[in-house]
């Protein structure tokens, strides 16, 4: 029962994420019409199509089943209704499974409130994934809401036992090592390589996992995902030196491995590689 829940919330975070990250991109489009501002609002506004504005029945909500039952069009105007919808709802739902199956602390007390509070940043991590894999942009709307729950996440670890002063630690070396090197990647470069929501994201990332050896993992990681992907797209040219490939998607993927896995991680290097 726990899994079927699961995954039913996974679907429904998954289709507000494709909610969230319209609005927010035609905010930032329809930023001079006040009227549109209560209908896009995230808060207060209905669901709609995203072609005819239409606002939407409950019957059209079903994440999935009511586009594959409208094959993949709008019930008003017909229009087409890109298979992201569908796409990022299986999505979610497959990484709140993961999160389920592989949670490293129990699911009572404290540690059923970190899991609830994971799958919430987890919620505006992917979000901002799909949004950079878009239109190439981290938006700090979306950084500084998650930022406040990773930090609700924080209390309530330091408050299941672990120590305050070992906590700060791990939490300064985490935005350290996960956002100071990406500014200093951004001086360097004069904001060529790295853009200001890359070095945002990355402090977000290191309070959430915490401490220098997590946060070399979670930079290694990301640094790996990105070339195993990005240098055969330059092999088939299907990308040059001077295209833009989002860094943010890799970041929040690491992440992912890291919070879950990162105990793990840490554990099999110590006895395979000796590290003290």
């Amino acid at each position: 029962m726990i899994l079927i829940a699961v995954l039913v919330y996974g679907f429904i975070f998954g289709s507000f994420i494709n909610a969230l990250i319209w609005r927010i991109h035609q905010q930032s489009l329809d930023s001079d019409h006040s009227a549109d501002k209560a209908l896009l609002s995230i808060v207060s506004g209905r669901s709609m199509c995203p072609n005819c504005r239409h606002i939407l029945a409950p019957k059209d909500l079903i994440p999935v089943f009511s586009w594959v039952f409208l094959k993949g069009k709008c019930r008003y105007c017909k229009s087409k209704i890109s298979w992201q919808y569908p796409v990022i709802e299986i999505i979610t739902a497959a990484i709140f499974l993961c999160y389920y199956l592989f949670w490293p602390d129990t699911f009572v007390g404290f540690g059923l409130v970190l899991f609830i509070l994971s799958l919430i940043i987890v919620t505006g991590l992917i979000a901002l994934a799909i949004y950079d894999l878009k239109w190439f942009l981290l938006p700090s709307k979306i950084i500084y809401v998650t930022l406040v729950f990773v930090i609700i996440y924080r209390i309530f670890f330091i408050l299941s036992g672990h120590s305050i002063l070992n906590s700060l630690f791990n939490i300064f070396w985490g935005i350290l090592f996960g956002g100071g090197l990406f500014f200093v990647l951004y001086l360097i470069s004069k904001g060529q390589w790295i853009g200001g929501g890359d070095i945002r994201l990355g402090a977000l990332i290191g309070v959430l996992i915490g401490g220098p050896v997590d946060a070399l993992i979670f930079l290694f990681i990301a640094s790996l995902m990105g070339s195993l992907i990005s240098l055969p797209l330059l092999a088939v040219k299907k990308y040059n030196r001077r295209s833009i490939i989002p860094f943010g998607p890799f970041l929040i993927m690491a992440a992912f491995v890291v919070q879950i896995f990162g105990s793990a991680i840490v554990s099999w290097a110590k006895n395979n590689y000796l590290i003290p």
